[in-house]
């Protein structure tokens, strides 16, 4: 049986660089590709799929991390960001596979990249993991503190770190007004719930993935709450608290269901805009006490907290995950 580990629930906990290390061993399976040694690593590399080019998680979990480990780590590493094509000739360098190359990849492809003496670190981020690949993966990465326990849990043998999602630099500098109540939800439609039953409390802006350029961040100062009550979900899939921090980083609070991954990590369990059934009438009900409450004891707690989160998804702090996963290769 496998050591569990436990992560720590403090409310202090999310500020840590969470990281387990385990040594890389397995017998009997002749397919397994042993980990590689690089002595000292120079080479960084976020590995994303022209397929994905223009996706959102192709560019924030590969172009902009690479920015944001260039800005922070540049004098350290040499830091580059390449698709599929590009990685075939990286050698010796820890690769960071992105959802959309993860997508794509054969085994062959896989294969080849670790004969190239590349260390790789998967990031599937909000997919499962591809189970015919984990004999050539090193280290899984996670996104969110749910999907960190269930890989610790998964792949005792591998190594396994965290590195937060950070929100997208282009909405750095809007702040959401405090004048008036106005809850808003952004993001993709299909995972909107009860989104064609609240349409007199919540103003929908859809979200187009594959368009970075969106207009919807224009409109962020305009809300004071933002919604973030999804559809259901595979077991299997962890989305990241995007919502949370992306709330947060405007100043503005969220109407959240406690079953979402990591609202209670971050949030805690008083926080005042949690909803505990993610049902219509629950949903409702608590969207209206919110904007009756507005700008009262509660409503300013709740932005209270919500500001405390804004140094757990900083580029600082998210540059210093990264460096504490390349000290630990």
């Amino acid at each position: 049986m496998p050591k569990r580990y436990k992560i720590l629930k403090t409310r202090w906990a999310r500020d840590l660089f969470y990281q387990t290390k385990f040594a890389v061993q397995r017998y009997g399976n002749p397919d397994f590709v042993p980990r590689v040694h690089i002595p000292a690593v120079t080479k960084v590399v976020w590995v994303t799929h022209s397929k994905f080019a223009t996706l959102a998680s192709s560019n924030m979990r590969g172009q902009q991390l690479a920015q944001i480990a260039q800005a922070h780590l540049g004098e350290d590493y040499d830091i580059d960001c390449i698709d599929e094509r590009g990685a075939k000739l990286c050698r010796d360098s820890v690769l960071f596979l992105t959802k959309g190359y993860l997508k794509k990849a054969t085994l062959q492809d896989v294969h080849d990249l670790k004969r190239n003496n590349n260390i790789l670190c998967a990031d599937f981020l909000d997919d499962p993991e591809r189970r015919e690949l984990s004999d050539h993966i090193d280290v899984y990465i996670a996104s969110s503190i749910a999907q960190l326990q269930y890989y610790m849990n998964w792949w005792p043998d591998r190594m396994v770190h965290l590195v937060t999602h950070h929100v997208d630099p282009a909405i750095e500098g809007l702040h959401a007004q405090q004048e008036h109540f106005r809850l808003g939800y952004f993001g993709d439609a299909d995972n909107a719930r009860h989104r064609d039953r609240l349409i007199d409390l919540v103003d929908f802006h859809f979200l187009d993935n594959r368009d970075m350029n969106g207009t919807w961040r224009d409109h962020l100062p305009d809300y004071s709450m933002h919604y973030a009550v999804r559809q259901g979900r595979r077991a299997s899939s962890f989305k990241p608290f995007l919502k949370g921090f992306t709330a947060a980083a405007c100043g503005a609070n969220i109407l959240v269901s406690v079953q979402e991954n990591d609202a209670m990590h971050y949030l805690g369990r008083d926080y005042p805009w949690l909803v505990a059934d993610s049902d219509l009438a629950s949903v409702r009900a608590l969207a209206e006490r919110a904007r009756e409450e507005f700008g009262g004891p509660e409503w300013r707690r709740g932005l209270q907290v919500m500001e405390s989160l804004c140094p757990s998804f900083a580029p600082a702090t998210v540059a210093g995950q990264i460096r504490s996963l390349l000290q630990n290769l």
